[in-house]
């Protein structure tokens, strides 16, 4: 190991902006020229010749070498002590860097080890090492961190001054800076200058930086340069630079074919020359003063880019140009860019695009009477272009459909072109079905046709008939053609048709049922009036210690609960002796108040809500109290825990719409009795069944199941309906119509209003019935008002999300599915506060349902309801004061 201290600390290197340096030290060099290369390394090697070093040149070429041992024969370095005496030695990298000049870490250190080691031996003071040696981007990151860290251990234990030099044209920014971030400091010989930069550990690197800055923004304009200038060239379309004269300053290839003249010949001359414009020589100065260029809508482009100094892209023209001895008519769409190259300049893109503009207005005229075909159609007509894999249909994407399939579905024709099919069903299983077997029939007839549904984009369903041919029967990847057929309406009438095909059998079966009951009873009627007339008579001839006499009183009781029992049967079959007269309900009902409390018991809660102004109806009064009593008591019996009863009266009018659907219910007034529970409900199968005879739900000897068929019977016979809504766990509501008696209508509170008037604002209608929901939708359209439907709480919630700001009122169902109409009125509340809400409801206003009470404020509607009744409640919570 060579000790320092036998040798001066600092080394010369007869480089000024370098100074002395000690042992050690690590710099770089990037040169510009072989010239300034040549400079630096002769008095950095003879420096070291006269300080007794031993000197190592390692280099990659033989220009350099040949430079660099010219210097030094002509500074004198070689005369006595130099190449020949061998103190500056020059070598070829490949000794140094490995087997076929691929670098070796390794190899390279451990040769300049054995070179410093003899070198000392031999009496000299150390080694300077001159390397001429790679790019860091040549090697990769684990190469070059591995040999940094030996070589900076071969530097500190012993006595080498290194620098190594790179050429700045193959130096790049990230180079350069890797370059100074290893090197203790960097010489810069660029263009004549020489300037030193020390690393970030003596001081700031400015020179590194502004040199990387600059050859980072010399590489980005040289490409930008290459790659405009090749674009300029090479693109199909004129491209001229003009001056503020019109003149023409460059040319790019395809003006030159174009105008049919050399590069030369096309410089200095006008645009319309160049286009051989009829107009170009109309005036002696040349293209661009004439009358008829004032109207040049190339020229004034031009004008108008050179005066604003802004762009312009795609502007139609339209010339007339002379070629071959005639004039014809081009079209150009023309674009203009203004440049500052010392002066304002032009470029200007001109795109002959004559023949598409005829071919264009050919097909337009074609297009227009197939258009008006198309948009004109009665059925949703348009295209489709399928996704095809293996031979099977997988996607379905439109691509072009007419005006009454917009209309059908909601969606404007922006929204539906590139619309997937997949989005208008309502299912994924449904849309590969009608997939698969429009596919099926398609591949075996050439034509297919399913039935469906749509989902439009309010979230209706429409049923739909579709029917699909392919453009080409041989590539169905070329599109397909549907013609959509909307059915709802059909659907909708067949569905009524069977709903009253329903209610008449089961009318007709209540009917035939009633006529054997009151055939049987009126002869069982017989039956008992003699047994218990004979067991009248018996009785009284009995001392009061016969041994017969208890059981002739249960004979007898048994007969008088048999004639209850005919009695009953005869009111479901309303062949009853009646009592008829003028009664007022609010007054029958509130006599029957402490009876109705003590029969339902202290743990139902209990209210009565008497109508105003309620019309008088002719009635047996006694009959009615027994129906509403039977009612009471099925109640208590649904609410074993406990609930709420409520019972209420109110004046109504039925009109056509109502009674289109309910056959056994002719319009008119009536007196509405809402008896209401919250006990565990009714499923739909035994609502079918509630009102026959002998049919319970009880246990057995806990009812005779004749209770609601008496009820029916009753009413029935007062020519009035009953009808029932209930959900399981929801509560039951009973409806009583009973018709106002005419002789006494002036007696009614309330006069049947006129008709109510429409609107123009927008409702959402959330209401899981479809039925309903079409109905309640075709009642407000007609009326002027906007509607947008929601078929359950979710879809309501994100529909107010999406139209807030149309949205003026929302009607909703109180029981739906996902969400509530309590929930879906909260979430309102939350979105838009002032939104006007209306609840719908089979219930009766007063009912507590599960998570909802009315609050002040709200309001609801019955369900069933007239649309007279709907339209005048939505009039009066919009006309409120805001």
């Amino acid at each position: 190991m060579h000790s320092r201290d036998t040798s001066p600390p600092l080394r010369p290197t007869h480089i000024k902006a370098l100074g002395d340096i000690a042992w050690g030290t690590h710099g770089c060099l990037l040169y510009e020229s072989p010239e300034g290369l040549t400079e630096i390394i002769v008095n950095f090697l003879q420096a070291g010749i006269e300080s007794n070093e031993s000197c190592l040149w390692v280099t990659s070429g033989a220009a350099s070498r040949e430079m660099v041992e010219r210097g030094l024969c002509e500074a004198g370095a070689a005369k006595n002590s130099g190449i020949q005496k061998g103190r500056i030695d020059i070598r070829q990298a490949s000794e140094y860097y490995g087997m076929a000049n691929a670098f070796d870490p390794d190899t390279a250190v451990h040769a300049w080890l054995k070179y410093v080691e003899n070198a000392v031996e031999t009496g000299y003071d150390g080694l300077r090492l001159v390397i001429e040696p790679f790019l860091p981007a040549t090697m990769g990151t684990r190469i070059t961190a591995g040999y940094e860290s030996l070589f900076d251990r071969l530097l500190n234990d012993h006595p080498i001054i290194a620098l190594c030099i790179y050429p700045l044209s193959e130096c790049s920014p990230s180079d350069i800076v890797h370059l100074n971030n290893h090197h203790e400091y960097t010489l810069i010989s660029d263009r004549g200058n020489l300037e030193i930069a020390f690393n970030s550990r003596r001081q700031e690197l400015k020179a590194v930086r502004d040199l990387s800055e600059r050859k980072t923004a010399e590489l980005i304009l040289e490409k930008q340069q290459q790659e405009l200038s090749a674009i300029y060239e090479n693109t199909p379309n004129p491209m001229l630079l003009v001056d503020k004269d019109w003149k023409i300053r460059k040319a790019n290839a395809a003006s030159v074919k174009i105008a049919g003249r050399s590069r030369n010949e096309l410089v200095g001359i006008g645009c319309g020359d160049a286009l051989h414009c009829i107009h170009a020589t109309d005036d002696p100065r040349g293209c661009g003063y004439g009358d008829a260029c004032r109207q040049c809508v190339i020229r004034n482009t031009i004008q108008d880019t050179f005066r604003s100094g802004t762009s312009r892209k795609q502007i139609a023209a339209e010339m007339r140009l002379g070629k071959e001895g005639r004039s014809e008519s081009y079209h150009y769409m023309i674009s203009t860019i203004p440049l500052e190259l010392g002066e304002r300049l032009v470029l200007v893109c001109l795109e002959d695009v004559t023949e598409l503009k005829r071919t264009l207005n050919s097909l337009r005229e074609s297009e227009a009477r197939l258009r008006s075909i198309f948009q004109s159609a009665p059925v949703g007509i348009g295209t489709l272009t399928p996704g095809t894999n293996n031979s099977r249909i997988t996607t379905r994407v439109i691509r072009d459909a007419n005006e009454r399939f917009c209309r059908m579905t909601g969606y404007t024709e922006v929204e539906v072109r590139g619309m997937e099919v997949r989005a208008l069903y309502e299912s994924q299983a449904e849309y590969e079905r009608v997939g698969s077997e429009l596919y099926s029939q398609v591949r075996e007839t050439g034509t297919g046709s399913v039935e469906s549904r749509l989902k439009c984009k309010d979230e209706s369903l429409i049923n739909i008939q579709v029917s699909v041919a392919p453009l080409n029967p041989q590539a169905w990847s070329e599109g397909l053609n549907f013609v959509i057929m909307d059915m709802t309406q059909l659907k909708r009438a067949k569905a009524e048709q069977q709903n009253l095909e329903i209610q008449l059998r089961q009318s007709q079966k209540i009917e035939a049922i009633g006529q054997l009951t009151g055939g049987i009873a009126h002869d069982f009627n017989n039956l008992l009036q003699i047994i218990n007339g004979y067991g009248d008579l018996i009785q009284d001839e009995l001392e009061a210690d016969h041994r017969a006499l208890p059981a002739l009183k249960e004979i007898l009781n048994a007969g008088n609960r048999a004639a209850n029992l005919v009695r009953q049967m005869l009111a479901f079959s309303r062949q009853q002796i009646m009592n008829m007269d003028y009664i007022h309900l609010n007054d029958l009902i509130r006599n029957l108040l402490q009876m109705i409390q003590r029969i339902i018991g202290e743990h139902i809660e209990f209210e009565f809500i008497q109508g105003h102004s309620l019309g008088l109806v002719r009635a047996d009064a006694g009959q009615i109290e027994q129906v509403i009593i039977n009612l009471c008591i099925n109640a208590r019996d649904a609410m074993p825990e406990g609930g709420r009863l409520t019972i209420e009266t109110s004046n109504v009018f039925i009109n056509g719409n109502y009674c289109s659907t309910h056959i056994d219910s002719p319009p008119g007034r009536y007196v509405l009795i809402c008896i209401t529970d919250n006990g565990v409900g009714m499923d739909a199968n035994i609502q079918s069944r509630i009102f026959d005879p002998f049919f319970t739900t009880k246990s057995v000897g806990q009812g005779t199941g004749l209770g609601l068929s008496t009820a029916y019977g009753i009413i029935r016979q007062h020519e009035g309906t009953i009808n029932v809504y209930s959900e399981p766990g929801c509560g039951t509501l009973f409806k009583i119509y009973l018709p106002i008696a005419e002789r006494q209508a002036t007696e009614v509170g309330h006069e049947i209003p006129a008709k109510t008037r429409g609107g123009y604002e927008t409702i959402l209608i959330a209401e899981d019935d479809q039925t309903v929901r079409e109905l309640m939708q075709t009642t407000l359209e007609r009326a002027g008002y906007t509607t947008y439907t929601a078929e359950n709480g979710e879809a309501a919630i994100d529909t107010v999300k999406a139209w807030k700001d149309e949205i003026d009122l929302a009607i909703l169902d109180v029981v739906m599915p996902k969400q509530s109409g309590k929930a879906v009125f909260d979430q309102i509340l939350k979105i838009k506060p002032s939104m006007a809400v209306l609840f719908a409801s089979g219930y009766n206003e007063n009912a507590i349902h599960t998570n909802f009470i009315l609050e002040g404020g709200m309001e609801m509607l019955q369900k069933p309801f007239a649309s007279e009744d709907l339209l005048g409640k939505i009039r009066k919570i919009l006309d409120r004061p805001k």
